[in-house]
C-alpha cells in the first residue's frame, strides 16, 4: 500500500469471532457448510486515525494457533 499508494498503514484493529462457513466459504476451504471457521475481520489505519484498509479471512480453527501480543497504558515517567 506504500509503496503503489504512498499510504502508510500505522496500525490495524481485528476482531476475531467463530464463524459457520455456510455456502459462500464451504466451497473455497473446501469444506463441509456446517464446519467451524475463525474469521477475522481487520481494518487498517493510517496516521491520522483514517481507515484505510478492511480486511477478512477465514481460517480452519483446526489448522491454525494465533498470538496476540496487548499493549498495556504508556510507560511511566521516570
Amino acid at each position: 500500500l506504500e509503496r503503489y499508494c504512498g499510504v502508510v498503514v500505522l496500525y490495524g484493529v481485528a476482531r476475531i469471532r467463530p464463524r459457520l462457513a455456510g455456502p459462500e466459504i464451504d466451497g473455497l476451504l473446501e469444506v463441509d457448510p456446517e464446519t467451524l471457521l475463525l474469521h477475522l475481520d481487520q481494518t487498517d489505519y493510517d496516521a491520522s486515525g483514517t481507515p484505510v484498509l478492511f480486511s477478512q479471512e477465514f481460517h480452519v480453527a483446526d489448522a491454525f494457533e494465533f498470538s496476540i501480543i496487548r499493549r498495556g497504558g504508556r510507560p511511566p515517567r521516570l
